[in-house]
């Protein structure tokens, strides 16, 4: 039997050696792994042979899997593997941070991967996850996305004060990693492994579907952003959405285009405080405001894209050996993503 890389000369009998491009993609963390399907389908079209490693943990190659299939992106020469069980020589090396590299690894900047186009959920599919949450028709959702201990304690203490001035709110928290649920009442809040609709509040322990979960809100608050983390989490996720986005003092400090793009469109608010934030919640803009905030949050979205096209036009020149090593030394992220600064 040929191997992948072995074809036979029919003619002369002999073995040739037609080497199939392997690239190995390093998901270190999940933000990483949400951005990865849109440089996968970059690859595919461009490369449509070269055969992609994915480098993860086991449970962010089911993640990656699912985002995968939603967005329709064939799964052909894709294989997954866990960091301790890499037996495949590969090509290139691609991890996410900054873009550099050499002739062999090439580190990316991950977030200009946040903008670029993608399947949403239609009114059908909303209307199923609202139904599987138990969400009823009048009630109004506040999504508390990737939030840190601090925040999920700072939102539990002022949605009382919320829902006795609007008992149609329902809350719903999405947390930060690992959180430990006994800190809070439990006769006040349920889990989404099981659900009744009884409660206000919403506690959501399933992870890498908070990008989805966004449609389903009317409010959207950004996980760590209201303690001095830097690390703020994406706020194109609710955007894409057009959800009303409220955020800390503490944005964050690698994703500051979308940062400061979407708060002049006025979809993103930051809030001061906790009071700050009960104020925002409470009382939301007119919808003629708010329409108009997601046509500017919109264009201002359309205008970043582009980025995984660009990285994998980069990824098929160094595997191809048309750009010399060192090619990437003292680039800026500019130099490689010239739309990035219009």
């Amino acid at each position: 039997m040929k191997s992948l890389t072995d074809s036979l000369d029919e003619k002369n009998k002999s073995p040739i050696i037609r080497k199939r491009k392997v690239i190995c993609i390093n998901g270190d963390y999940l933000g990483s792994i949400k951005q990865m399907p849109f440089l996968i389908k970059a690859i595919q079209k461009i490369s449509p042979k070269t055969k992609i490693m994915i480098r993860c943990e086991p449970n962010y190659q089911e993640i990656l899997k699912k985002d995968l299939c939603f967005e329709g992106i064939s799964q052909h020469n894709i294989i997954t593997k866990t960091k301790s069980k890499i037996d495949i020589y590969s090509d290139m090396e691609v991890s996410d941070c900054f873009i550099k590299g050499n002739d062999k690894l090439l580190d990316f900047w991950i977030d200009p991967l946040k903008f670029e186009k993608r399947r949403l959920l239609n009114e059908s599919e909303i209307k199923d996850l609202r139904e599987k949450y138990k969400i009823r028709e009048d009630e109004q959702v506040v999504l508390g996305g990737s939030l840190n201990q601090y925040e999920m304690s700072m939102i539990w203490d002022i949605s009382w004060n919320i829902l006795k001035k609007n008992p149609k709110i329902k809350f719903i928290f999405v947390p930060r990693g690992q959180f430990y649920l006994g800190d809070f009442q439990e006769t006040e809040f349920e889990t989404d492994s099981n659900i009744t609709g009884g409660k206000k509040r919403l506690m959501i322990e399933e992870k890498g579907c908070l990008d989805k979960l966004y449609s389903i809100c009317d409010s959207a608050i950004i996980g760590n952003t209201f303690k001095n983390y830097n690390t703020g989490q994406n706020p194109l996720e609710p955007a894409f959405y057009g959800k009303r986005t409220l955020y800390g003092n503490h944005d964050n400090n690698w994703n500051k285009k979308a940062y400061n793009g979407l708060r002049e469109s006025k979809l993103l608010v930051k809030v001061n405080n906790d009071l700050g934030l009960m104020n925002a919640i409470l009382n939301p803009p007119a919808k003629k405001d708010l329409e108009i905030s997601r046509q500017k949050a919109q264009e201002f979205i359309t205008s970043k894209q582009g980025a995984a096209t660009e990285y994998a036009k980069l990824i098929k020149d160094i595997i191809d050996e048309k750009i010399k090593p060192g090619y990437l030394d003292g680039k800026r992220n500019s130099d490689i993503l010239p739309f990035w600064n219009n």
